[in-house]
């Protein structure tokens, strides 16, 4: 407007043309000297007397049916020239001459040096303006405030006596320290609202009807900023701010709780940490009608892929954005993390999208683009799954004077945008490269998804046309009904089911299989609704059935659990899931015929029942019992002669003993965490067994049993494992014939050892298999178990029976080559002793392997650790790996390798 000013004095006709003008704008700063160096009182006082004067120029002109459209004015409301200004256009706007005013009111001060007497005083000169002028306020569209502490009745007379205003936007102000806004203007035009570092503790938005678009940057409230009533037509959302040390985040549901119709939604966290809190889907409903999201103001230090999260949340999106905070000027230091606390992204382990394509996104926006592989792999990924996406918007970090005076001074800061056509055709290129996978001929292919899960293969069919034929030629197939139920998903095992079935539909229906599945692997659950249940496990029944019947499907291995944990169940429950599974096998003839693996859960049985189940499987070779249980806790009975069994699982299954009187192929056997005294196994033929685990903590109820009443009827087992789980050793000494027993063993490992037991007995085992050439010892050091619970459930750790003095010092390990000690601690005295005694009576030992302790989270939170530390005191360094391999071979003179794993 000034230099519209300055052409009126070039000649008679221009004279006239500013008061022509239908739009005029008047704003202070333009009536600043450029070369003012500071902006003081004097300085204001010179452009507001020039303004005033401009203003009356514009306003005054006689002889001209012309009118103003709309008037913008931006000055400062000082007391002296409010009068002289109000008072020239409320008579333009009683001659009619200005229809409509936008008004902006700043401060001689800036922001963050008015304190509370400066915004008070503000807000006394304003409302006192609006008393005087009440025309002039009346035909307000657009208002600026700055800078304002008003009462909550003086807040409500300006918006009421504001009867035209489309924009609202308050910086600063405030109705008190921490008060609470409510707005309730029914009759309002306000479609624009905008807050900037206004001091609410909550704005309650009860009813404004027209309000479109809401702007709010940094508030201070650890809670929701806003509360939502009747806004009907609020559409666009903005939500911006550096989250203080003290905010701790929010969840979607409760910052958009009441809103219905949200379409744009723009999130900025301002390079700090993430302030919006993972909740599962409960934030899905309110992004069901959102077509733009911008996620920005996105810490360089955190990786993009946890953005994508959103973009699955919102079926109909358009228009997706990201844009990154790269500020060098945003200076990372003791004082910075006191305000705003550590840099935390609560989202960061979201790494792959779930396999959904946005069939509705056109456009990708990317703020802060930098040609590094992780923003090229993030933007491929989403290209991936969006296949009517049109364009892709790059653009450089925003402009900011402070960074580059920081750059002025480390010269080696070096932007990555691309800066002419050869770097960004470089970009292009590698985003419509080809994957190399989609090279690789299909044989190669079938390989690799052979080896991933379902989810993954179906991930993959929706990259390319090529890639969509792939599924229906897998050899094996993988079908896990909890790969559909994804970490943090309000997905139902019922949903789940669901989806598991028509997927198998599909793929065994397709008209495009012509190769036959060599292996189906169904891993599916038993509900709790058992109507419901039942039926899917007929739906798998007949789907499965028909396809072995047809020759498309040639063996199975099925996973049946249930949907619930073990500890929700009670002996009824086991009961009717015994009672669902052999309904289900007793209608799947064909998929018995072929079965191979089978793993059974929480399921209690009449012995016969599940003796003729087994039978009835005549190919199967590997099978699980996982808390499964017979009948009055009767003795279980294999005697198949013509069984294909092979390997045998029983994980904490309540039965007196499992005898295994003819079982011809059996090879391997696990038994952990029986539950009865007495040896939980015996053995008639079983000619090929050669590997035998025990896992057992030993509770109160139980008793200890002699290996040699466990292993008689076994003449090749050579690998054998104890693992006593940090309790009391349940094998009982004996005589000479623990070395009948354990003649043949050539492999021998005796595991969860008490940290405080002494471990020369050990070597009583180790005496009496002579063949032993493998020999491994693990101690259990757990703070965790050491409460109350374990002293309910097991005796205090003892070991009495077995006595290191026992031992024949003559006796020689004369085949041992290894030792494998787990959990090895160098300022444990008996740790070395052990070791140390075992080289020096193992002349063939070629190899010593020391394990660190396994981690343990439970541990880690446990303030008093056991003996003498729960916390790894393993050699890190070559230092102190030399100083244990000086302990351990001391005086040895033999070439033993001392490995630290």
């Amino acid at each position: 407007m000034p230099t519209a000013i300055r052409t009126s004095f070039l000649s008679t006709r221009w004279r006239h043309l500013p008061s022509l003008l239908s739009q005029m704008s008047l704003n202070i700063s333009d009536f600043m000297c450029s070369n003012s160096t500071q902006i003081n009182h004097t300085v204001i006082d010179k452009a507001m007397v020039a303004l005033m004067k401009e203003t009356r120029v514009c306003l005054a002109a006689p002889g001209t049916d012309k009118y103003v459209t709309t008037l913008s004015l931006r000055f400062c409301p000082s007391a002296k020239y409010l009068s002289h200004i109000g008072g020239f256009v409320c008579k333009a706007i009683e001659n009619g001459k200005v229809k409509a005013v936008e008004l902006a009111l700043p401060t001689e001060k800036k922001s963050l040096d008015c304190d509370a007497a400066d915004k008070l005083q503000h807000a006394h000169n304003i409302v006192s303006f609006s008393h005087a002028y009440p025309s002039l306020f009346g035909c307000f569209t657009r208002l600026f405030l700055h800078n304002a502490r008003f009462s909550e009745l003086e807040m409500h007379y300006l918006l009421g006596c504001c009867k035209e205003p489309q924009h609202l936007m308050l910086t600063n102000c405030d109705t008190g320290e921490r008060s609470v806004l409510k707005l309730d203007v029914p009759n309002s035009k306000l479609s624009s609202l905008k807050f900037k570092l206004c001091r609410f503790e909550m704005i309650e938005l009860l009813c404004l009807p027209k309000l479109s678009q809401l702007y709010c940057e940094c508030w201070i409230s650890v809670n929701a900023p806003f509360s939502f009533g009747t806004v009907p037509c609020l559409e666009d959302l903005c939500f911006a701010s550096s989250a203080g040390w003290y905010q701790c985040g929010l969840k979607l549901s409760e910052l958009l709780h009441g809103t219905t119709s949200i379409q744009s939604l723009t999130l900025d966290f301002q390079g700090e940490k993430i302030w919006i809190l993972p909740e599962g889907k409960k934030f899905y409903t309110f992004f069901n009608k959102l077509n733009k999201l911008f996620i920005h103001g996105i810490s360089i230090e955190f990786n993009l892929l946890w953005t994508i999260i959103f973009l699955e949340a919102a079926p109909s999106l358009e228009t997706f954005g990201v844009k990154v905070w790269d500020h060098l000027c945003d200076v990372d230091n003791e004082t910075t993390r006191k305000a705003f606390s550590k840099r935390k992204n609560p989202w960061q382990r979201k790494d792959k999208m779930d396999g959904s394509r946005h069939l509705k996104l056109k456009s990708l926006e990317f703020g802060g683009f930098m040609t590094t592989n992780k923003r090229i792999e993030f933007i491929k990924t989403i290209v991936a799954h969006a296949p009517n996406l049109e364009s892709i918007v790059l653009e450089n970090k925003d402009s900011c004077k402070s960074c580059d005076d920081v750059k002025d001074r480390t010269c080696s800061i070096k932007n990555m945008f691309p800066k002419n056509k050869g770097e960004e055709d470089t970009v292009r290129k590698r985003l419509r490269d080809q994957d190399r996978f989609n090279q690789l001929p299909d044989d190669i292919l079938m390989s690799i998804l052979e080896r991933v899960d379902m989810r993954t293969v179906l991930q993959t069919s929706v990259l390319s046309t090529r890639w969509k034929q792939l599924p229906v030629l897998l050899s094996h197939f993988n079908l896990d009904v909890d790969e559909f139920i994804t970490p943090n998903s309000s997905m139902s095992s019922n949903e789940a089911m669901a989806i598991l079935i028509k997927l198998m539909s599909s793929l065994f229906g397709s008209a495009q299989r012509e190769s036959t599945i060599r292996r189906l692997s169904l891993n599916f659950c038993l509900l709790t609704d058992l109507v419901t249940s039942l039926k899917y496990l007929f739906n798998i029944s007949e789907l499965v059935c028909n396809a072995v019947d047809s020759g498309k499907v040639k063996s199975v291995e099925l996973a049946i659990t249930t949907e619930k944990r073990v500890v929700d169940y009670t002996t009824g429950d086991m009961v009717l899931h015994a009672k669902s599974l052999l309904e289900f096998f007793g209608v799947s003839r064909s998929l018995s015929c072929c079965l191979t693996k089978l793993f059974l859960s929480t399921a209690r049985f009449s012995e016969p029942d599940l003796h003729q189940l087994m039978i009835s499987c005549d190919q199967l070779q590997h099978v699980t019992l996982y808390h499964c249980e017979l009948s009055d806790s009767s003795i279980l009975k294999f005697d198949m002669p013509k069984s294909k069994l092979r390997f045998v699982e029983l994980y904490s299954c309540y039965i007196k003993t499992v005898e295994f009187l003819c079982l011809p192929k059996l090879e391997q056997l696990n038994c952990d965490s029986w539950r009865l005294s007495g040896p939980p196994l015996s053995f008639g033929v079983v000619p090929c067994l050669e590997q035998l685990q025990l896992v057992c903590a030993k509770s109160r109820v139980q008793s200890g049993f002699k290996l040699t009443d466990l292993l008689c009827g076994t003449a090749n087992v050579h690998d054998l494992v104890l693992d006593f789980q940090g309790e009391e050793i349940w094998i009982t000494p004996e005589g000479n014939e623990l070395h009948t027993a354990l003649k043949r063993i050539t492999k021998l490992f005796l595991c969860g050892i008490y940290v405080k037991f002494d471990l020369l007995w050990t070597l009583l085992l180790l005496q009496a298999a002579p063949s032993v050439k493998i020999f491994g010892v693990k101690v259990w050091n757990h703070a965790c178990d050491e409460g109350t619970q374990r002293s309910e459930l097991f005796s205090e750790r003892r070991n009495d029976l077995w006595d290191a003095a026992q031992l024949d010092d003559s006796i020689h390990y004369l085949q041992l080559e290894k030792l494998e000690f787990g959990g090895f601690n160098p300022i444990i005295k008996e740790h070395l002793d052990l070791i140390r005694a075992v080289i020096e009576h193992a002349p063939k030992l070629r190899s010593v392997i020391l394990e660190d302790i396994e981690p343990c989270e439970d541990c880690e939170a446990v303030d008093c650790p056991i003996y003498p530390s729960t916390t790894s005191m393993f050699p890190q360094n070559k230092d102190e790996k030399s100083r244990v391999v000086k302990q351990l071979k001391a005086g040895i003179s033999r070439p033993v390798e001392i490995i630290f794993q």
